[in-house]
């Protein structure tokens, strides 16, 4: 049976419409068959939440426009059931209510405003890909209002945490100017690791010991930059395997870039430009804090878990989540001139990078980053014998 799945997020609404096909007669989850739309919206429904609370009028008119167009979709693929999700920043908004009663009675689209825990286990359950191991994975999804680290315990229950920091508000909370300076910058990878240490000890354990999938716009977009992509192919996407080095590449070279600049490559445009470099942070100093080499990209989530569950919502098999427990929170003196501008250079664009120089063994995944580090030990020692 055709049905449709929309995500309405802090800063994209997402929707998704398949072929479904009920569980084996031994339980599990439903089947998705051939997919005939799979989109994308930015709409930065949670602009200025984190700092009012509510929904700003214009980013409610973006969401009902969006949700008007994602109705036209649905009816013209005729489309019989739509099931729709709202998360973080239709928790926090004081005005959910208002905004949710004028999109069911323009469109007919009910909106379901889902805890974190029902995201939980539906990010897991949709993001996982065919050939990962539900017991030996961990999914991080990047929103725009939080971030939720999600895995399935020994004993069979998903476990996860969610914590009220994603792209878009680290970016209102830390990023100002254009483009950006160093202090704010380390203001917020200092904050960001500060976050993390709030995560549970237990979860914290199962992050270290488990391979990573990452889900939601920040990953999909750093891995087509990666790749050179100037359009979204989740073929291309799904599987690809991103180093930490890398990662720390593009965060460096695109929170140097103006907004504009980021704004010109097709795959984020002005949708994800200004938030890009937050949810770069984001992953970088989550894969530093857990000591994280690379993490398995995925272009699924929520959408394809809120198809993927049973209409009871309970699920058996490969794949069982029958209860989450969910925790939710909330320069070196200059000697001579090649050294210390070459050595001054580095700090400035990579200071976490060469910190890594200076302070422990760096891993080295690419000829660049081996490039540069030789040039920081090089310069540094020079500039020390100096």
């Amino acid at each position: 049976m055709l049905e449709a799945a929309i995500d309405i997020g802090t800063n994209t609404a997402l929707i998704l419409i398949a072929d479904v096909s009920p569980p084996d007669k031994g339980g599990g989850t439903r089947k998705l068959g051939r997919v005939l739309e799979d989109h994308i919206r930015f709409v930065r429904l949670g602009q200025g939440v984190h700092q009012n609370r509510k929904f700003a009028p214009e980013a409610m008119e973006r969401a009902v426009k969006c949700f008007r167009e994602f109705k036209e979709l649905c009816d013209r693929h005729s489309v019989p059931k739509i099931r729709a999700c709202a998360t973080s920043a239709s928790r926090d908004a004081a005005n959910s209510g208002e905004l949710y009663d004028r999109v069911r009675k323009e469109t007919g689209i009910d909106v379901k405003i889902i805890e974190g825990e029902t995201e939980a286990r539906l990010t897991f359950l949709g993001g996982l890909l065919p050939f990962q191991d539900p017991s030996k994975t961990a999914i991080m999804d990047i929103g725009g209002g939080s971030t939720e680290f999600v895995v399935l315990g020994n004993d069979g229950q998903v476990q996860g945490q969610s914590l009220d920091m994603g792209c878009v508000r680290a970016t209102e909370m830390f990023l100002k100017g254009d483009p950006y300076e160093l202090k704010t910058l380390e203001a917020m990878e200092s904050h960001l690791r500060q976050v993390w240490a709030q995560l549970d000890p237990a979860l914290q354990k199962e992050l270290r010991d488990k391979e990573w999938a990452g889900v939601a716009g920040t990953p999909t977009t750093l891995a087509g930059i990666a790749q050179g992509h100037v359009q979204f192919h989740a073929d291309q996407l799904d599987g690809y395997r991103m180093d930490r080095c890398a990662v720390g590449d593009m965060y460096e070279a695109l929170a140097i870039e103006s907004q504009a600049k980021r704004a010109s490559n097709p795959l984020m445009g002005t949708g994800r430009a200004d938030v890009i470099v937050a949810g770069a942070a984001i992953l970088l100093t989550a894969m530093e804090f857990f000591d994280k080499d690379e993490i398995v990209v995925s272009s699924r989530g929520l959408r394809h878990g809120i198809l993927l569950e049973p209409p009871a919502g309970r699920l058996s098999g490969r794949h069982s989540l029958p209860k989450v427990d969910w925790m939710r929170s909330s320069r070196s003196s200059q000697s001579t001139f090649s050294a210390s501008i070459l050595f001054t250079m580095i700090r400035r664009s990579r200071p976490r990078f060469c910190a890594q120089v200076m302070n422990r063994p760096v891993i080295i995944s690419t000829p660049f980053c081996a490039l540069i580090t030789i040039a920081a030990v090089s310069t540094a020692a020079r500039a020390g014998s100096a």
